[in-house]
């Protein structure tokens, strides 16, 4: 994504970077900004997610969708693009959302998700290859006896996951579909999935996930015992297993296992210790990775402050872009680091930044 959007305390969502499309919801199409311009006529949202070049807003059940719409992934039953939020046809009981890179799914509170945008590679997880749905399907399997209720969703470019409720409560396995060709559906197999498949793999108590262009990963708990780890496209080191080979299956992220948020992006990934500090690695060619450096990173590596010497940064939450990464300070502050292409760090920040920087106006 070569943009930007934030959810303010008083639910309404600001958005910088590029306009193309309609993506900041600002009702405008063409250029780009900076700073943070507000999403028109967007209040009491209580989640976002941001897709390759549209946006989505959870509001009171309902879910409202703005920029590019090629492939219905607006879910207003059209095809065209928007510069202001609609809202998504049939969807009234949404509690969690993802976008990807053209399709986007909820989590309804009756644990079954739906999903609408393109279905290449099976990425709606309907159980065929049904082509573009510009209104919600249903995704099979998950929420339907014997298999449990979801209670969260994570968006590739053209894979899913979902943390699934398990029989047994605290039980929490996890399901992927969609494109494999790298692995990134975990199955140990490189066939894509029209259907979700369990990839739990042997481990339980799954809590986290999140999914990059072409790679996964997750964190679970069993008995006590944390675990993170990542599969998929690992040209760049993004699956943090000190190698560059690509896995289909889980592997171990080195020297990381207890994590509190965790966020994949382009070819990259971060994730949040119990201490507040960050930890990212794969690729860092914009310094998306916020060590300072433009290396890329086969294992995790903390994100620094600049100064002399430099400071370990602390952050209440992060979320990784394409090639970019932002977070949240433990003050509120926002700040974001790597490609500032299109502005999309919302500050006049250098081309390439290895560290975080404020954005502006503060939010």
């Amino acid at each position: 994504s070569d943009f930007t959007c934030a959810l303010r305390e008083d639910g309404t969502v600001v958005c910088w970077g590029s306009r193309a499309d309609g993506r900041l919801g600002d009702g405008m199409n063409a250029g780009s900004r900076s700073t943070p311009a507000a999403v028109t006529g967007l209040t009491g949202a209580t989640a976002i997610a941001v897709g390759a070049t549209h946006a989505c807003a959870l509001v009171s059940g309902g879910v409202r969708c703005w920029g590019d719409n090629d492939h219905g992934q607006l879910g207003d039953a059209s095809t065209l693009d928007s510069a202001v939020p609609v809202a998504v046809r049939n969807i009234t009981n949404a509690v969690a959302l993802d976008a990807g890179d053209d399709f986007t799914c909820v989590v309804r509170s009756t644990g079954r998700v739906a999903c609408w945008g393109s279905d290449v590679d099976g990425r709606l997880g309907n159980g065929a290859i049904t082509g573009d749905q510009s209104i919600p399907v249903e995704a099979a399997v998950i929420g339907v006896s014997p298999v449990g209720a979801a209670t969260g969703v994570a968006l590739g470019d053209n894979h899913a996951c979902a943390i699934v409720q398990g029989a047994t409560l605290g039980v929490q396995r996890l399901y992927c579909w969609g494109r494999n060709a790298s692995g990134q559906v975990g199955d140990g197999t490189m066939t894509s999935a029209i259907s979700p498949v369990d990839v739990s793999a042997g481990f339980s108590g799954y809590f986290l996930v999140a999914a990059g262009t072409a790679h996964t990963c997750a964190s679970s708990v069993t008995s006590g015992t944390y675990s993170l780890r990542c599969w998929g496209e690992n040209a760049d080191g993004q699956v943090g297993d000190n190698s560059m080979m690509d896995r289909s299956a889980a592997v171990a992220v080195f020297g990381l296992t207890r994590v509190t948020h965790l966020t994949a992006g382009g070819a990259h990934t971060c994730a949040r210790l119990t201490d507040a500090s960050l930890r990212c690695w794969g690729a860092n060619a914009s310094g998306q990775l916020g060590d300072g450096s433009t290396m890329r990173r086969l294992t995790p590596t903390t994100v620094l402050l600049g100064g002399l010497p430099p400071t370990t940064y602390l952050a209440a939450s992060v979320s990784a872009g394409a090639l970019h990464t932002c977070a949240v300070e433990l003050d509120g502050t926002p700040t974001c680091w790597g490609s500032n292409g299109s502005g999309r760090l919302g500050s006049a920040a250098p081309a390439i930044t290895p560290g975080p920087v404020d954005v502006v106006p503060p939010l």
